[in-house]
């Protein structure tokens, strides 16, 4: 095993698991958390990693795998706020910078795995079968999760809930959560 090859490794694919990470995760420090998880990780099946047809799609793989068991093993009576505390300073006035966080929040709402396809299928922008292969799913289990998670997305929009529109007629309030 040389270490030149996993430092090299390391440094070629940080940008983009560290977004990755970020967007499973919600916030900068527990992706941090993730990303150093699924680096070590990697480093220690190396060999493996190195031989694998695609070796960052494996490590994509690791790092999904990783939240999502990470994400079993804590506590159930864990409470998630919808906002990490980068996001708690002073608002900017730009409507499409709070519809943005808006809809960051709810897709951390959604439950770990179709958080997990919502954010490889469209932040990674990877295609369907490259995230039921990631997943280790059916192609069409992927399609039906992905369905799921966005009619979720697409009813809190018609809600206004948290999505920054001022216009909204209905109140937060009158929804049960």
């Amino acid at each position: 095993m040389t270490t030149s090859d996993f430092a090299s490794f390391v440094e070629r694919e940080t940008a983009g698991l560290r977004k990755l990470a970020t967007s499973l995760t919600g916030n900068r420090t527990d992706a941090d958390d993730l990303l150093q998880e699924t680096f070590t990780k990697t480093f220690v099946s190396w060999r493996k990693v190195r031989s694998a047809t695609a070796p960052s799609a494996y490590v994509r793989r690791m790092m999904v795998h990783t939240f999502l068991s990470g994400r079993r093993r804590r506590a159930s009576s864990e409470i998630v706020s919808p906002f990490d505390n980068d996001e708690l300073t002073s608002p900017d006035p730009a409507e499409a910078y709070v519809q943005h966080h808006a809809l960051l929040a709810q897709v951390r709402r959604l439950p770990e795995r179709q958080r997990a396809i919502v954010v490889l299928r469209f932040m990674e922008d990877l295609p369907v079968g490259e995230v039921a292969s990631i997943m280790r799913m059916r192609e069409g289990a992927v399609r039906t999760a992905c369905h799921r998670a966005l009619a979720e997305l697409r009813e809190a929009a018609a809600a206004n809930t948290d999505l920054g529109d001022s216009r909204a007629t209905r109140t937060q309030s009158s929804y049960a959560i």
